[in-house]
């Protein structure tokens, strides 16, 4: 039953907003008097063209890639962050254009520091391929106002490339060389096992 009600009420929206202008589309209109699809294709300034199921302009027909938003380039998916509002659960940027967008720094300022640390964690010199994408590190105590009115850095504070867990275990211990201290003394003290 439900789904019978569900067919009509689209049958029924088709009726009332009317269907793409594209030969061909049948898909409820959204803007320009096209689908959302053929007015991507719109808007960009692109030839219209028939819209293949299960391919949209920032996926490749095989469904293997992803075409980056800000260097434009077909990367796999692993590239990407993932995000709840994007496409395919996507973010539309790489991880390489985001870093560079977040923390105001050039492709080539994140592969010189990339090059610097030999592809590897600053802190625990895990390489990239064993520890997964490294992730630009930042002292969070800098920004403080520009957080407070800007998603973005100041572009000045980076420190490096870490893995996920060096990263995480910075924010953990409050990125505090008091606390670190601690952990440090806690360990060598602690550390020994009694049989």
């Amino acid at each position: 039953m439900r789904l019978a009600v569900t067919k009509i009420s689209l049958m029924l929206h088709l009726v009332l907003m009317g269907e793409c202008r594209f030969p061909g589309c049948c898909k409820v209109k959204k803007s320009y008097g096209l689908c959302s699809g053929h007015a991507y294709q719109y808007k960009a300034g692109k030839e219209l063209t028939e819209i293949v199921k299960g391919q949209t302009s920032l996926r490749n027909i095989a469904g293997d890639l992803r075409k980056c938003g800000g260097c434009e380039r077909w990367l796999p998916f692993n590239n990407f962050n993932s995000s709840p509002t994007g496409a395919n659960g996507l973010s539309t940027r790489c991880k390489l254009c985001q870093a560079v967008r977040f923390y105001r720094m050039s492709a080539n300022d994140y592969l010189k520091l990339y090059q610097e640390q030999d592809g590897k964690c600053k802190i625990c010199l895990t390489p990239e391929e064993v520890c997964g994408k490294l992730v630009v590190d930042h002292d969070h105590s800098c920004c403080v106002a520009v957080r407070k009115t800007n998603k973005y850095t100041c572009g000045k504070c980076t420190r490096g490339l870490l893995c996920q867990t060096c990263n995480k275990a910075l924010g953990m211990f409050k990125e505090s060389v008091e606390v670190l201290y601690r952990a440090l003394h806690y360990v060598e003290v602690n550390n020994e096992c009694e049989e």
